[in-house]
């Protein structure tokens, strides 16, 4: 799973603050699921972070991502066409993009759905 995070973004605080998007992480990392939080965010610009900042920020709103990846240059996010946060990717099925827009309610949050792409 790719997870395009900003902790400043009030979508992400909100699916944080729940709790949701935790347990999500949780559900799925029992099923052997990889979770990869990414941060795309370039310096001098909004949600950017150092590796220290993204490590406590990570720990501070408990999630239990498997791995957080910095991304200041955009590259993983130019790659998946990642566009907002947070955007979510399954990667398992390569050659075959899909967009479905879930309205999960674990995921949602005071009446906001997700967008998950399966690639």
């Amino acid at each position: 799973m790719l997870e395009w995070t900003n902790h400043l973004c009030p979508f992400v605080k909100k699916h944080y603050g729940s709790g949701n998007m935790q347990a999500l992480q949780k559900k799925y990392a029992a099923q052997g699921v990889v979770w990869l939080s990414i941060i795309s965010s370039a310096p001098g610009k909004e949600g950017y972070v150092t590796d220290e900042e993204a490590a406590q920020i990570a720990k501070d709103k408990g999630s239990m991502a498997s791995r957080i990846i910095r991304d200041a240059d955009g590259t993983i996010g130019h790659l998946y066409g990642a566009k907002a946060t947070p955007h979510m990717f399954i990667d398992g099925q390569p050659h075959h993009p899909r967009c479905r827009r879930h309205d999960w309610p674990s995921l949602r949050s005071q009446g906001h759905a997700a967008y998950v792409h399966y690639r």
